[in-house]
C-alpha cells in the first residue's frame, strides 16, 4: 500500500511539474518566499524543503501558488506538498551547491586537465610552481611539506619511507606522489631516448599499514584530503563545493547520498575516514572520543530512498 502511494505520489509530482519550476515542500519549520499570486491552505504552519527530511514527521496536506481544484483534490489525497517557484533557505541544510550537470563537467575539466598536463604531454611549465604543480595531481594541501625544494630534488624522493620522513602520513597520498613523480621522470628519460623500467612502487606499499593516521594539514584543501581517503577521490571535490573539512567531517551516510555519491563503497571509505577525524580531533583537544552510530533500520533507510527520489524530481541532483 506504502508503495502504490509513493507512485502515486511521484507520477502527481512528474504531471505538475512542468519544466522543473515547482519545489516540493515537506517539513514543518521552513517559510516559502514566493513573489507569485499564492493560495495558502492550512495557515498554522510553514513547511521545510524535502531536502531535509527529517524522520518520520507527517505533515498535513498544504498547496501553494495559484491552486486550481483538481490539483488541490489530488494534493489533499496523496499528502503532496506543493510550491512553485518558491526561494527555500535554511541555515545547516544538506543540499547539493552545484546541479548535476556543473558537478559533472567540472569532474571531466580536472580530467582533462590532468590528462593534457600530466599525461598525454607533461607540462614542464607547472614545475615552476610547486604548489601549481601538485594541485593538478589533486595535491595541493601537501605544498607545505616540500617548502625549500626544488622539483628535481622531489621527484627522487620515489620511496615510501621518504615520505613519510617529510611527515606525509596518508598512504594513498605517498602512493598518488610516487606514482605521478615516475611519470615524469619516465617522460624525462624519453625525451633523452632512455626507458626507465616499470617500477613497483608504482601502485603497492610493500609493507602493509594502517590507513587510519589523520594529516590536518591536508585537510585544507579539498582534492587533497578526499585523495587522502582513496587514492582518486579527488574528483568528487565539485560534490563538496563550497564547504569545509569542519562541516563535511559531520556529515553522515544519507547526507552522502543526497551529495549525489551513490556508491555504498565510496560512502562507507568517506565515513571511515571522516570518523576517524573526529576521533584524532576528540584525542588532541582531550574530549572523550566518539562513537560510531548504527546504521539506518529498514524504514529509516526506505525513507531515505524516498528522500533521494523527491530531490531528483525537483531537479536537485
Amino acid at each position: 500500500m506504502a508503495l502504490t502511494r509513493f507512485a502515486l505520489r511521484t507520477k502527481f509530482l512528474s504531471e505538475t511539474n512542468i519544466g522543473g519550476s515547482n519545489t516540493i515542500l515537506k517539513n514543518l519549520t521552513q517559510q516559502c518566499t514566493n513573489t507569485l499570486p499564492k493560495t495558502l491552505f492550512n495557515r498554522s504552519r510553514t513547511y521545510s524543503s524535502s531536502n531535509s527530511l527529517r524522520k518520520h514527521v507527517r505533515t498535513s496536506p498544504f498547496l501553494i501558488n495559484n491552486a486550481s481544484s483538481n490539483l488541490l483534490s489530488n494534493a489533499s489525497r496523496l499528502g503532496v506538498i506543493y510550491c512553485s517557484r518558491g526561494l527555500i533557505t535554511e541555515p545547516g541544510m544538506v543540499v547539493p551547491t552545484l546541479h548535476r550537470g556543473m558537478r559533472d563537467q567540472m569532474v571531466d575539466q580536472m580530467k582533462s586537465y590532468y590528462r593534457d598536463n600530466y599525461i598525454a604531454n607533461y607540462n614542464k611549465e607547472l614545475l615552476n610552481d610547486i604548489p601549481s604543480w601538485l594541485d593538478g595531481m589533486g595535491l595541493k594541501g601537501l605544498a607545505p611539506y616540500f617548502e625549500g625544494k626544488n622539483w628535481e630534488e622531489i621527484i627522487e624522493l620515489t620511496s615510501w619511507e621518504q615520505l613519510q620522513d617529510l611527515g606525509i602520513m596518508r598512504p594513498p597520498h605517498r602512493k598518488r606522489l610516487i606514482r605521478n613523480f615516475w611519470i615524469l621522470k619516465r617522460f624525462l628519460a624519453n625525451e633523452q631516448g632512455i626507458e626507465l623500467e616499470e617500477q613497483a612502487r608504482d601502485s603497492a606499499h610493500p609493507i602493509p599499514e594502517h590507513n587510519d593516521k589523520v594529516d590536518f594539514v591536508s585537510l585544507e584543501d579539498l582534492p587533497t584530503m578526499l585523495n587522502g581517503i582513496y587514492d582518486g577521490f579527488g574528483y568528487f571535490a565539485p560534490h563538496f563545493e563550497g564547504r569545509n573539512w569542519k562541516e563535511i567531517i559531520g556529515m553522515n551516510w544519507e547526507d552522502l547520498e543526497v551529495l549525489g555519491i551513490r556508491s555504498r563503497a565510496v560512502r562507507s571509505r568517506m565515513i571511515g575516514f571522516f570518523w576517524s577525524v573526529k576521533r584524532a580531533l576528540a584525542a588532541e583537544n582531550g574530549e572523550p572520543i566518539p562513537k560510531k552510530t548504527r546504521r539506518l533500520g529498514i524504514f529509516q533507510r526506505y525513507d531515505s530512498f524516498r528522500h533521494k527520489n523527491l530531490l531528483h524530481d525537483n531537479n536537485q541532483v
